[in-house]
């Protein structure tokens, strides 16, 4: 504040001759200003390098997921523990989308999600059995009443499953966006659909497109079946709690 007020002060303004003093002062606030935005300047580099680096990484991290749930459902046998760690997987790419920031890994995260759909959906329709659900190797022998009671503990989950049927619902809406509409990748990363959580714990079927219920009327077709007979295992405890009290 010293060398400020020197400067502007009016008996050194009044001074025919040069001040070298204030010239020396005005020099090195120059050169302070200059390095002060130097410093700036490469701190906001830093930051912008991190923050593209940290969101490669969770592209690298979302691309895996989709990979790994692709492999898994691709093998197309009925472990249900396989299949619900494919579907954890898309849940836990689905969890990292809102750490990709930069602009360019969100339109390859777009293109990635519309892949991973239809490789998914098509897997799905390859399938021509619902009873391939229950988790039980030699489906097609037995009938839907004997894989309820057989596979309790081996059937894949009917909620998991509709989790599944979200992802490729979304992964219409994204394709029908992105070549209907012509939206762009990032106004399509920020739509309200594409927010939606897939680890919604309670997943509803009227929010998913007829379209993609058409698609994948598999797991449908299996839905209503668990449905059904899970009400008539209901009713059928119920007789029977009424007969021992009576």
């Amino acid at each position: 504040m010293g060398g400020i007020y020197f400067l502007i002060s009016p008996t050194i303004g009044s001074d025919p001759g040069l001040n070298w003093t204030a010239i020396g002062v005005l020099v090195s606030a120059f050169a302070g200003f200059v390095t002060m935005g130097a410093l700036i300047i490469t701190w906001r580099i830093a930051y912008l390098d991190k923050k593209y680096r940290k969101s490669l990484f969770y592209l690298d991290k979302v691309n895996s997921y989709f990979s790994k749930a692709v492999t898994i459902l691709s093998e197309c046998k009925n472990n249900s523990v396989k299949w619900h760690q494919a579907i954890n997987a898309l849940k836990e790419a689905d969890k990292l989308k809102t750490l990709l920031t930069d602009e360019s890994h969100q339109s390859i995260y777009v293109a990635d999600y519309i892949d991973a759909g239809y490789e998914i959906s098509d897997i799905i329709r390859n399938i021509d059995d619902f009873r391939f659900f229950y988790g039980i190797a030699d489906c097609k022998d037995k009938s839907a009443s004997i894989l309820y009671n057989e596979g309790k503990s081996s059937k894949i989950s009917p909620e998991e499953l509709l989790c599944l049927c979200k992802f490729v619902d979304k992964a219409n809406s994204v394709f029908y966006d992105k070549n209907n509409n012509r939206a762009e990748p990032g106004k399509i990363f920020e739509s309200d659909y594409f927010r939606k959580s897939l680890s919604d714990r309670h997943p509803c079927n009227t929010d998913i497109l007829d379209l993609v219920k058409n698609q994948l009327k598999v797991i449908f077709k299996y839905i209503k079946d668990v449905e059904e007979h899970d009400y008539a295992a209901r009713r059928k405890r119920m007789v029977q709690t009424e007969t021992v009290e009576n």
